[in-house]
């Protein structure tokens, strides 16, 4: 399939959006080399990541590619690929409304595919595992 069959049966925005999810989908895989070459062959794909406003980094703008991300990054980097902004109630006791993550999480949990780790806490900072990711992935990807 050409890209401008691509664009034209899915749209410029959802062939950007599936690739967003293929590259979440591949960070979900081990490496396949050590650690100080895992940099070298993701630069190219976080620089479109970043390109495309998915990825931010943290405070000074570095991704730290090396770093675990935690449920609420890995919900941030879902709901601004896939586009989801509907804000629903925060039924989460450890998500403090002034959190940086507080309105992700609610849009997540909104949008249905994030649940918390019991019915009243989500585990804002606890390390996505990659069965979580993958239910959460499934879960908005319909699959």
């Amino acid at each position: 399939m050409t890209k401008q069959t691509s664009e034209r049966k899915y749209g410029k925005g959802r062939v950007a959006r599936r690739m967003t999810a293929l590259a979440l989908c591949f960070g979900l895989l081990p490496a396949a080399s050590p650690t100080a070459e895992a940099a070298d062959w993701m630069e190219p794909y976080l620089e479109q990541v970043v390109e495309w406003g998915v990825m931010r980094g943290d405070a000074s703008g570095n991704l730290n590619p090396d770093r675990q991300i935690t449920r609420a990054e890995f919900v941030t980097m879902v709901n601004r690929a896939f586009g989801y902004t509907e804000v629903g109630a925060n039924p989460f006791t450890d998500v403090p409304n002034n959190a940086w993550y507080a309105e992700d999480i609610r849009i997540a949990s909104k949008a249905g595919y994030f649940n918390g780790t019991s019915a009243t806490t989500a585990s804002p900072n606890a390390l996505v595992t990659r069965e979580q990711a993958a239910a959460m992935n499934t879960g908005h990807l319909g699959l």
